[in-house]
């Protein structure tokens, strides 16, 4: 979150405690920004710097500690004078990713301009009116800083305050010359808080340092939580905005209800599918008994296709083989018609030496 560098007020505070123009500074010897201890004797303004801080984030005049602050009672019109105006300047060191290139934190200027008119005819009432600005500073533009924004006017011997329409119309100016510091402008309370949150100044933050300065001891009694639902309640408003949060509970509200209602309508058909489930269970099991068959059917299939295949690889091997054995068959039985002729003629020639051989032992 962004941190404050230096506070200035001009012109501005409760009577007994007033700031003609002064700076604090809460920064170390290197510029930046640490945490800070400032000390004032009783009844040295302290209700009245608070306030006024709180004021420039937290603009709502219901908020206003110094009204809140116990044992005081003190509205905003009592820190400006009748007739003038004051105006109250935090210098805020933003966070290092916000910058354009990373490199540095950027600085920049939110701020509340206060001014009283007279008091209304009739009811004596004295009116405050606000003017909110902000913008970025750049050390090339010296009338956006803190030290130099264009609060008074010299009219040649010299300088009075600026009015509010004065301060508006120059402010304006200034945007129209200087575009990339996004000088804001507007008498809005609602813009300026958005405009603070698109910078990572949460003003909500601030909601609970009003209520914890409210009176003695108020820091003490708002961390102390007696159960642990409180410390719960104390996290989520911290995260959510309370017009956010009860938006939430309106939308869950109304979604548990239309919920209640659904469930009585769905709960005839709820029982309906009970009582189907079981007959259902019976179809599933034949689904999954049918989808075995058909898997082991489709194996089967696979199967017999790869058979077939190997059939037809090998069957023109097997005819092959038939005709060589054929072949060789023939072969055969060629040679063994040979064997037989040749058989018969030994045969015969063998008679006639058995016949010869005969005669012969005769002689």
């Amino acid at each position: 979150m962004p941190k404050l560098r230096r506070l200035r007020l001009v012109s501005i505070g409760h009577e007994s405690a007033r700031f003609e123009d002064v700076t604090l500074d809460f920064t170390d010897r290197s510029g930046r920004p640490i945490n800070s201890v400032v000390w004032l004797r009783n009844g040295g303004g302290k209700t009245s710097l608070l306030s006024l801080l709180f004021a420039s984030v937290r603009p709502s005049q219901r908020e206003f500690l110094g009204k809140r602050a116990d044992q005081k009672v003190r509205a905003l019109e009592h820190y400006v004078g009748t007739r003038d105006s004051g105006v109250v300047i935090c210098e805020w060191e933003l966070d290092a990713e916000n910058s354009l290139f990373g490199d540095s934190a950027p600085f920049y200027l939110s701020g509340v301009f206060f001014e009283r008119a007279a008091a209304h005819e009739g009811n004596g009432a004295a009116k405050v009116k606000t003017l909110y600005f902000a913008t970025i500073v750049s050390p090339d533009v010296e009338v956006l800083s803190l030290e130099g924004l264009p609060l008074t006017v010299s009219d040649g011997t010299h300088r009075r305050r600026r009015n509010m329409n004065g301060f508006r119309r120059t402010l304006r100016e200034l945007d129209a010359e200087y575009p990339h510091l996004s000088v804001f402008v507007s008498d809005k309370q609602n813009q300026y808080v958005e405009e603070l949150a698109s910078r990572g100044i949460d003003s909500e933050v601030f909601y609970y340092q009003v209520l914890m300065n409210e009176r003695e001891g108020g820091v003490s009694e708002r961390f102390s939580f007696a159960q642990d639902d409180e410390f719960i309640d104390f996290l989520l408003q911290m995260a959510f905005s309370r017009q956010r949060a009860q938006e939430v509970l309106d939308q869950l509200s109304t979604f548990r209800q239309a919920l209640v209602t659904r469930n009585e309508q769905l709960k005839p058909e709820h029982e309906y599918c009970s009582g189907l489930q079981s007959r259902m269970q019976q179809l599933v099991n034949v689904q999954r008994e049918r989808q075995s068959i058909c898997d082991q059917t489709q194996n089967s299939h696979q199967r017999l296709l790869a058979l077939k295949a190997w059939i037809a690889e090998h069957e023109q091997q097997f005819a092959d083989a038939i005709t060589r054995l054929q072949s060789t068959v023939a072969e055969s039985e060629g040679e063994a018609d040979k064997c037989r002729e040749l058989q018969d003629e030994y045969t015969r020639v063998a008679a006639v030496f058995d016949q010869e051989a005969c005669r012969l032992r005769f002689v």
